[in-house]
């Protein structure tokens, strides 16, 4: 600051003209680049304290400390007691770097749901979450999901005893149950047949032939054993020779003759 004497008449007068000074910053990084935790310490390199700071322009204040700062270039500007001003130019930097990642992958439709970072996928599209890299800013993963459908097929199959064993894609099956068979594919989803095998002991009478019961065309699962479980719901039967069966079903409108001399037996 500069001061200038001379006279003006009857008077001394004393003319304070305005002087910059030095002004020095600090600065600390933020810690990633959308995180606002940078900082700046402003130091004045001369004037007349008491000392006031307004950063970029805006609002002046009494600390010489601002926090809260995001990267990027910061003009301070310093004004003391007496009016003089000082400024400079502060670069708050960054310490890590956001990462970004994207992978695809292909689902086979039976292998739902597909897990990605403990999220259940049920579908096709394109997923996202978000992680830590190594700076400890964010990590974004992106996942581009695409189903493959499984091919699948279903044969449901109701068969006598005396049918048994069942052939059904180069095997032998002589049980009720359902049983898969897998076909690899060039997608690399495999294939599924499933077949659901039901073997009856029932034997229904049909009476398509005539009322004879010893005609196989007359019942479902031809002529009835001692293992099977006869049902006759109606039309008239008529046994002429000995037979054996396990159980028998007559419903109100059936009629079963057993000629003379005939043994007729029902073992339950």
């Amino acid at each position: 600051m500069r001061k200038i004497l001379y006279t003006s008449g009857c008077c001394l007068l004393l003319y304070f003209s305005s002087a910059a000074f030095a002004v020095t910053a600090v600065s600390t990084a933020a810690s990633c680049p959308n995180v606002y935790n940078g900082a700046i310490i402003v130091i004045p390199g001369g004037g007349v304290a008491p000392y006031f700071y307004s950063l970029n322009g805006g609002l002046i204040v009494s600390s010489n400390t601002f926090t809260g700062l995001a990267a990027g270039t910061y003009n301070i500007l310093v004004t003391d007691a007496m009016g003089n001003t000082g400024s400079t130019t502060v670069f708050v930097t960054v310490a890590g770097f956001l990462s970004s990642s994207s992978t695809s992958v292909s689902v086979c439709s039976n292998e739902l749901p597909y897990q990605f970072n403990n999220i259940n996928i049920y579908g096709p599209g394109f997923y996202s979450d978000t992680l830590t890299n190594i700076t400890g800013c964010d990590s974004i993963i992106t996942l581009n999901v695409s189903i493959i459908p499984v091919a699948s097929s279903l044969t449901n199959v109701t068969i006598c005893t005396s049918q048994v064993p069942y052939f059904w894609n180069g095997q032998n099956y002589s049980s009720s149950g359902v049983y898969t068979k897998t076909f690899p594919a060039p997608s690399g989803c495999d294939s599924i047949a499933t077949l659901n095998l039901n073997v009856s002991n029932a034997d229904i009478w049909l009476g398509t032939v005539n009322s004879s019961w010893e005609e196989p065309a007359n019942w479902s699962c031809g002529v009835p054993g001692p293992t099977s479980d006869v049902i006759i719901d109606a039309g008239t039967v008529v046994i002429h020779a000995n037979t054996t069966i396990n159980s028998i079903s007559l419903g109100p409108s059936a009629n079963l003759t057993v000629l003379a001399g005939v043994v007729f037996l029902v073992l339950n």
